[in-house]
């Protein structure tokens, strides 16, 4: 049962964290009037992303508190924070309002998922 949840979280992180990086660089490449018809939609996905990523890291390090999981759990709670930020801030047309706090908020999500991929494959790490 244990494997199951895992894997399950597994793939809800890589998927989060998919969408993240994949809002990131369409956001990256594109202009803001090229993005107009597409920007809500876009906000909406990049938050609920960074809010998996964050839930996720908060119950694994609330299950097993390890020094993995306590990494994870606050990467995953700055990058959320931070991506929301970036995304509250932003003007018609704009996915983000800030580029570096969309550059920290994508950074350390990808580290928290990158981070929580570790802390799943040391399970006979002790806890803390």
């Amino acid at each position: 049962m244990f494997v199951v949840k895992n894997a399950r979280a597994m793939a809800a992180l890589v998927i989060a964290e998919a969408v993240v990086v994949l809002v990131y660089v369409i956001d990256s490449v594109r202009t803001a009037g090229e993005l107009a018809d597409w920007t809500t939609g876009l906000r909406i996905a990049l938050v609920v992303a960074a809010l998996v990523v964050a839930v996720i890291t908060y119950a694994a390090w609330s299950h097993r508190n390890t020094v993995h999981t306590i990494c994870a759990m606050l990467l995953g709670l700055l990058g959320g924070a931070a991506l929301v930020a970036a995304v509250s801030t932003g003007g018609s047309g704009e996915v983000y309002g800030s580029a570096p706090m969309a550059l920290v908020g994508t950074l350390a999500t990808v580290a928290a998922v990158v981070v929580s991929q570790i802390a799943m494959s040391r399970s006979q790490e002790a806890p803390r």
